[in-house]
């Protein structure tokens, strides 16, 4: 995973501070709609681009 959005994510969420806190992107193409789903989250919820 990315050092750069775990760090973001930790900077707005209190989710991404939990000790069991994992986050995984996937490469396979059936989760595409997953995947544009999370992106729309971090880009209008938390600021992430």
């Amino acid at each position: 995973m990315a050092e750069w959005l775990l760090g973001a994510l930790r900077q707005r969420t209190d989710t991404a501070h939990a000790e069991n806190f994992t986050l995984g992107i996937s490469e396979d193409p059936e989760h595409l709609v997953l995947r544009g789903t999370a992106v729309n989250v971090l880009f209008h919820q938390l600021g992430i681009s």
